[in-house]
């Protein structure tokens, strides 16, 4: 101002020591923390299924509605943070929760810091173990079966050649169950059952498949197959499955089979305020209700008695899965994650569990006290649940259809042998003063009489004789 002749030099010197301090320029990035996978998403989807121009996105005044929920987003990464195993940076979680009959996703957490790591783990594939399982359960149903199919819990399994074909695991804690229903099978997440239930079946393995993608799990995943064919494991959870994928799988099944595609875009708007976007829900009754209400009877034994009590809501209409995967060859086998999915009327929801860059190192020894899928997913589930949820709107399951199955045998439960029992031993009584009792008579013994006492002897008069003694006579 001074050399532009604004004001004089002396009018500068008297003001220069009074300029404000400049302060630095903060570096405010929207996309730190776990928020950045949820805007990097939605951008993604606004170009790839929407067609919007990425010029549009950001500088187009556009106004995007999604469908994620404030509260419910707040309340998974208060879950996640709440279970994650202390000092475990390695540790990779994803929770991802689905509205059931329209696929609107309400809440995602796909990592920690978009900044750091831009790998989204809710939209990329991860081994989903014993979660596939229930694939196979429609599988089944749809095939000629019931829940009380009769199966092989024997563990190991082997075929007819000698050769294992797997064995129990995981929340199963390596038992052998003998034979069991399909329904035992689901609730203990009994491997060996689910192998034999998939030999039964003509083409079993591709029938799970099938039905996987029947409930909405993509196509992509479920055409990795091996040149020599589809494993018997199938069911057990080999394919990479994504968890969003998985969580819109289940949400199938929770809305009695109907089937809705997940999105996260809900409306979007121009600068003027006119609909540029708006999404339409639409549905398929992609697996028939019966076969949906014996799956969920199936699911709810899982957290009522099996291995996902863990998962228990404030809500009795809940059903789910465990799941806990290995990778590798059998002599090197590792766990490669850990899930638990499940759901209610309201809300699907898959939580998963894995380690390193890759998300194929070894959890066990690294997650904490335990990396079954009954534990921490479990519980990570539950918390979620019970925040999110309104105990006074659950909603309620369909009753169970109980398909009669005209295929494989009827599991009959053996009949319970009888208890060995002891005679009762009496139980001791207080102590009563005994009842007064009549002695027996007696012969009285003999006695000798009392000799008799001394007398003076008496003095009879005699008129002839002397005179008696003076008072001694008898009158």
């Amino acid at each position: 101002m001074a050399k532009a002749g604004a004001i004089t030099a002396d009018e500068a010197a008297k003001f220069a020591d009074r300029l404000p301090k400049v302060v630095d320029k903060k570096n405010i990035n929207r996309f730190s923390g776990s928020k950045g996978y949820l805007l990097q998403l939605v951008k993604d989807k606004m170009v790839s299924e929407l067609k919007f121009d990425p010029s549009e996105i950001d500088g187009g005044g556009l106004r995007i509605v999604t469908t994620f929920d404030y509260d419910d987003q707040m309340d998974a990464i208060a879950a996640i943070k709440q279970f994650r195993p202390e000092g475990a940076k390695e540790l990779n979680q994803s929770l991802v929760s689905v509205e059931p009959g329209t696929g609107a996703v309400r809440a995602m957490y796909a990592g920690r810091d978009y900044l750091k790591n831009q790998f989204n783990w809710a939209t990329n594939g991860t081994q989903p173990g014993s979660t596939f399982k229930p694939f196979a359960v429609i599988a089944a149903l749809e095939n000629g079966y019931s829940l009380n199919t009769k199966l092989n819990g024997n563990s190991p399994l082997y075929d007819d050649s000698g050769k294992m074909l797997t064995t129990n695991q995981g929340d199963s804690g390596g038992a052998s169950f003998g034979n069991v229903s399909l329904t035992k099978a689901t609730e203990k997440s009994i491997n060996t059952a689910f192998v034999d239930l998939v030999q039964q079946m003509d083409d079993g393995p591709q029938k799970v498949l099938d039905a996987a993608r029947q409930a909405g799990v993509p196509n992509g995943p479920l055409n990795e197959i091996k040149a020599d064919g589809l494993p018997l494991v199938t069911p057990l959870g080999y394919v990479k499955v994504a968890p969003v994928d998985m969580a819109n799988a289940y949400a199938t099944i929770a809305a009695e089979g109907k089937r809705a595609d997940w999105y996260v875009i809900q409306k979007v708007t121009d600068r003027q305020g006119a609909t540029q976007y708006k999404h339409k829900v639409r549905t398929k009754q992609a697996i028939p209700e019966d076969v949906a209400a014996d799956t969920i009877a199936a699911m709810q034994t899982v957290i009522r008695t099996g291995s996902g009590t863990n998962a228990r809501t404030v809500c009795s209409a809940t059903a789910g899965k465990t799941g806990t995967a290995t990778a590798g060859e059998t002599k090197t086998q590792h766990v490669s994650s850990s899930w638990f999915a499940g759901f209610t009327p309201k809300a699907a929801t898959a939580v998963m569990y894995n380690r390193g860059k890759n998300g194929n190192a070894d959890l066990e020894g690294y997650m904490l006290p335990a990396f079954f899928g009954g534990q921490i997913p479990a519980k990570t589930f539950q918390a979620y649940m019970n925040a999110s949820l309104d105990p006074s709107d659950c909603g309620t399951f369909p009753p169970a259809a109980n398909i009669k199955g005209d295929k494989g045998t009827v599991y009959v439960a053996p009949k319970p042998k009888p208890k060995k029992t002891k005679k009762p031993t009496p139980k001791p009584t207080r102590t009563t003063r005994p009842a007064p009792t009549t002695p027996a008579p007696t012969t009285p013994a003999p006695t000798t009489p009392a000799p008799p006492e001394p007398t003076t002897p008496v003095c009879t008069p005699d008129p002839l004789g002397p005179p008696c003694p003076d008072g001694e006579t008898a009158d």
